[in-house]
């Protein structure tokens, strides 16, 4: 009787091993699709050395970055101590970065090892192109970004002359590449573009990578755009608003589907104790951070998967 007893449960176990559902891994290298990266890359763009993440020098984390860096939840390893000095986005960052061993720079973008076939295009959300494409799309010859022309113009001052606006090792090294510093037109999204001239940028013919064609709901999870503009001023009665009113998170992907502008949303359900914020829709252009761990929040892209 006993051995029947065990048979049967070794038989149980067996059932369970191949009836539970796989967990999908990810990627080492980046595919379009933000997630926690675990990336074996060590140094930063520009070269230097990441600190550990479970080390107080020569950055304090445990009092700069606690909420970060202190956070196990926040790495895909299995500690923060088995995260070691790998570039990782604790902070939701669509970009893995890290703290550098080096005094005098704190923290920096480390290099995106992109999924093969996808060095030669562009993500339109993420300025990370670094392709040696010189030339715009009417053939004309790009200048260099460090060159007096670019650096001295009014369009782009702020981006261009910006080190942490290039994928590159410095704004030298982007040479006269086209490149994403800066988010063009209306829509706040990158294509890569160049100066032919001073004052005159045109886009260069460079394709965009191909993306999914559509993702899942983000439970709990909220997208935080950079600047007004990244959000879309929704048209309710004769006004316009940066937010509108949907009971559901279907309902509001639904509305950012119907929206031209869109491309993300989040919504705030009936949670807190502030009902001035609940049930808010809010669709947005970009994005730049995934923050977890908000109840009755949810966020995902234009197009969800139908399940």
């Amino acid at each position: 009787m006993a051995k029947i007893l065990v048979l049967l449960t070794l038989l149980c176990l067996v059932a369970l091993c191949h009836c539970a559902p796989k967990k999908k891994k990810q990627p080492d290298c980046y595919s379009g699709v933000d997630y926690k990266f675990q990336y074996k890359v060590k140094v930063t763009v520009s070269g230097r050395t990441c600190q550990r993440w479970d080390a107080d020098t020569p950055w304090n984390l445990t009092k700069i970055s606690k909420w970060y860096a202190r956070k196990k939840r926040n790495f895909p390893d299995k500690s923060i101590k088995a995260a070691e000095n790998y570039c990782r986005n604790p902070d939701g960052d669509r970009r893995p970065w890290c703290y550098t061993t080096d005094k005098m720079k704190q923290r920096e973008y480390c290099e995106m090892p992109l999924c093969k076939g996808l060095d030669k295009c562009y993500f339109k959300s993420l300025p990370i192109y670094k392709g040696t494409e010189s030339k715009s799309k009417s053939g004309k010859t790009c200048l260099r970004w460090d060159s007096k022309e670019v650096t001295g113009s009014r369009y782009c001052k702020w981006y261009c002359g910006k080190p942490v606006s290039y994928p590159d090792k410095s704004i030298k090294d982007a040479k006269n590449y086209c490149r994403q510093p800066m988010a063009r037109a209306g829509n706040l999204l990158y294509q890569p573009f160049c100066f032919t001239a001073a004052g005159k940028t045109e886009a260069c013919n460079v394709k965009q990578c191909p993306t999914e064609k559509c993702g899942t709901y983000q439970i709990n999870t909220y997208f935080a755009s950079k600047g007004w503009r990244a959000r879309i001023r929704i048209k309710v009665g004769k006004k316009r608003s940066m937010y509108v009113t949907e009971k559901t998170k279907e309902s509001c992907a639904e509305r950012c589907k119907k929206h031209a502008s869109c491309n993300y949303w989040y919504w705030r359900g009936a949670r807190g104790r502030n009902k001035k914020y609940h049930n808010r829709c809010y669709l947005l252009r970009n994005y730049y951070r995934r923050s977890e761990g908000y109840k009755g929040v949810a966020s995902g892209p234009k197009n969800i998967c139908k399940s």
